[in-house]
């Protein structure tokens, strides 16, 4: 396994109220990260294979992934500092971002996008992400993972890692799409509402679908959240835009709506 971080960089952050030890609003936007400045020291990479060589770098308004290492199956994860901001203390989060299609994609397995929305690589977590594995290849999926499993092998097709399934995008893998997930542990289990939108048809994926990690505890998994890739050899590059954590309002219903309203206003346009 292969960890970096780095210190600090320019901010693109909403976290004022976290770094002034201050308690938390219900609707509030705790950290958002449109790519505008290189702040990438905000965040720690970790490949499972330190033989991938992975990169994750800000160019244009986007964070982009590429990697130049040995051709092999292997994962990698960007994730946002806790010293930034992360889920822990939040019961109800919503965790938004969008992923950009990649330019370079002709056919073949893709590069299996994730937004990783509360996990990290020792405690493991969720993910919403493209999957390539079986009855799921192309589809968006909800994944319940472990660490191991977060920087390596999802570990197939049964209940877990596939907590959800979000259908095919099979003839649509290189659209650009937004995805947003609600979180809630406020009860015995997390649960999950998630929306996709495909940007570039404008048309829904999915619209609040609810899962129920129904295994594990409420309070399963690390809290970091950020993105993930998946593939086996140096084509994977991809982007990603408009990483966003926002502590909802409960009910959950309640908090998906404002949060989906309040993405709309705040989140870049992009055509």
């Amino acid at each position: 396994m292969a960890v970096r971080s780095s210190g600090r960089g320019a901010l693109a952050i909403a976290a004022a109220a976290l770094a002034c030890g201050a308690s938390l609003v219900r609707g509030q936007v705790v950290f958002s990260d449109n790519y505008s400045t290189d702040t990438t020291g905000n965040y720690t990479l970790t490949d499972g294979d330190p033989n991938e060589k992975s990169a994750w770098t800000v160019s244009n308004g986007v964070l982009n992934y590429s990697r130049t290492g040995t051709a092999s199956w292997s994962s990698s994860v960007f994730l946002l500092n806790p010293s930034i901001a992360s889920t822990a203390g939040i019961p109800v989060a919503n965790v938004s971002g969008d992923v950009i299609g990649a330019t370079n994609y002709t056919t073949g397995n893709y590069y299996q996008p994730g937004l990783v929305i509360s996990g990290d690589p020792t405690n493991g977590g969720f993910v919403v992400a493209e999957y390539e594995n079986g009855k799921y290849q192309y589809h968006f999926v909800l994944l319940r993972e472990t660490g191991a499993q977060l920087i390596g092998d999802e570990g197939g097709v049964t209940n877990p890692p596939v907590l959800a399934d979000f259908g095919s995008i099979a003839g649509h893998l290189t659209d650009n799409y937004h995805i947003s997930a609600l979180i809630d542990r406020t009860g015995a289990h997390p649960v999950f509402n998630v929306s996709i939108t495909d940007l570039t048809t404008g048309m829904p994926v999915v619209t609040g679908q609810t899962a129920t990690d129904s295994a594990d505890p409420a309070n399963y998994g690390g809290t970091q959240i950020g993105w993930r890739a998946r593939y086996d050899n140096n084509n994977a590059m991809f982007g990603v835009d408009n990483l966003s954590l926002v502590n909802a309002p409960e009910p959950a219903s309640l908090g998906l709506v404002l949060v989906g309203a309040a993405g709309l206003m705040v989140r870049r346009r992009r055509s």
